[in-house]
């Protein structure tokens, strides 16, 4: 189960954006070196989940067997439109291809599911008010078939690796199959940011994973 868990974060994870599109609220202080974004990039802004050209970050990963700095980066291809949504196609540093789309502060991304078709991610409604709930399903996934997210607080600030990070998200993510509850992860969204902090545990609370920012780069 915990390796199932940890392929699926990490799928989710390789597509996460730790850098800032905006220079007036990026945060480069402290323990976690930042480099301004510059704008000759290419760069699609929601504002607690920018996706910027070759953006580079760097995470540390803990579980209970294991600590691992994971470095990640990102290239930008080319835009098209599913749905009437305009997705940005984009190569990871694993080389992979995902789709990401930001329109009205949602962040959603498209990525190949169990069976190899597109699944939609809605990871963050930054737009709601706390308490605010929503879902995606996945039917034909015989492992984790549906994902309940909810804003738990907003404008919260947090401490990560020695930085205080201000105006902050907080999303809950709960991962079932059917009806049976199989995990649960707390999210940490900073503005100008994006995912700072991510803690997941199994359904009995028993931690599994545990993702913390280090740094983050834009050329």
């Amino acid at each position: 189960m915990l390796k199932r868990v940890k392929s699926i974060l990490n799928l989710l994870f390789v597509c996460f954006i730790i850098a800032s599109c905006n220079k007036e609220v990026s945060q480069e202080t402290g323990q976690l070196p930042g480099v301004p974004y510059n704008s000759t990039e290419v760069c699609k802004s929601c504002n607690f989940y920018p996706w910027c050209s070759e953006s580079s970050y760097t995470y540390i990963d803990s579980t209970g067997l294991s600590v691992d700095t994971v470095n990640y980066y990102y290239q930008p291809l080319m835009d098209t439109t599913i749905d009437n949504l305009v997705y940005t196609s984009t190569l990871t540093s694993l080389g992979d291809t995902v789709l990401h789309n930001c329109s009205n502060n949602v962040t959603s991304l498209l990525i190949p599911g169990f069976d190899n078709n597109l699944t939609n991610h809605t990871l963050l409604k930054a737009s709601l008010s706390t308490g605010a709930t929503w879902q995606d399903d996945y039917p034909n996934d015989p492992t984790i078939n549906s994902v309940q997210y909810k804003i738990i607080s907003k404008s919260s600030s947090r401490k990560v690796n020695g930085t205080q990070f201000i105006d902050v998200i907080v999303v809950q993510e709960r991962n079932f199959l059917d009806t049976t509850f199989l995990a649960s992860s707390t999210v940490y969204y900073a503005r100008g940011v994006g995912e700072i902090e991510k803690i997941t545990k199994s359904a009995a609370g028993v931690q599994l994973y545990h993702r913390t920012i280090q740094q983050y780069d834009i050329p």
